[in-house]
């Protein structure tokens, strides 16, 4: 069940941009980032140039902006969980 869930996820994600949607909802909206965040999706087949571009802080604000009554809260020292020690 899980499995399915996230390859439908994934495959909206993919196939599906909604970012030109965002101007319509019209709920409060809170968005949650961690400041040391760098995943996207598909981001590690990107280009040396578009991966530039895959900053979370700067698109957590850009949707902020996009999106009416939204409040961003940026989580400085956070990032996603894994199972890499290393950070």
């Amino acid at each position: 069940m899980v499995a399915w869930n996230q390859a439908q996820t994934s495959g909206m994600i993919f196939t599906q941009p909604v970012i030109h949607e965002f101007g319509n909802i019209s709920v409060p909206t809170t968005l949650i980032i961690g400041g040391k965040d760098r995943t996207a999706p598909g981001g590690n087949r990107a280009s040396a140039d578009v991966a530039k571009t895959l900053d979370n802080p700067k698109l957590g604000r850009a949707a902020a902006v996009a999106i009416p009554s939204a409040t961003l809260f940026r989580i400085p020292r956070a990032w996603p969980f894994t199972t890499d020690r290393k950070r």
